[in-house]
C-alpha cells in the first residue's frame, strides 16, 4: 500500500496543472481512522523454525481455503484474500478491516495482526 501511495504522489507531483497537485495530507484527511490494531504472537512449542513453517503452512492453507471455498471448505463471504501481500497471508474482512498471519523468519513465532 505504501508503494501505491508513493507512486500516486509521484504522478500527482509531475502533473503539469498546479491545481491538480495535492499533498499526502489532502489525500488522507477524509479517511476514517481504523480501530486500534491488535497483534497476537503464538510461540511454537518445540521452538524449531521447521515446525513453525509447517504449522504456519497448515494455518495459511485453512485461511486461504476459507477465502476461496477451496478443498471443500465453506467460503466465508466477507473474507477476501489479499494477493498483493508479500509478508504472509492477509485477508480483507469486508468492513474495511483486515487480519494478517505471518511467521517470523528468525524466531519460532507466528503472528496474527487484526485491524
Amino acid at each position: 500500500t505504501a508503494v501505491k501511495v508513493i507512486g500516486l504522489l509521484s504522478r500527482i507531483s509531475r502533473s503539469s496543472n498546479a491545481d491538480d497537485r495535492v499533498s499526502l495530507l489532502d489525500l488522507i484527511s477524509d479517511m476514517k481512522e481504523m480501530e486500534v490494531e491488535k497483534e497476537v504472537r503464538l510461540n511454537v512449542l518445540d521452538g524449531s523454525i521447521q515446525t513453525t513453517t509447517q504449522v504456519f503452512g497448515h494455518i495459511a492453507n485453512i485461511v486461504e481455503d476459507a477465502c476461496t471455498g477451496g478443498n471443500g471448505s465453506e467460503k466465508v463471504t466477507e473474507w477476501e484474500l489479499d494477493s498483493e501481500n508479500l509478508e504472509g497471508v492477509r485477508v480483507r474482512t469486508g468492513n474495511g478491516g483486515f487480519f494478517m498471519l505471518r511467521r517470523s523468519l528468525h524466531d519460532p513465532v507466528i503472528s496474527i495482526m487484526v485491524e
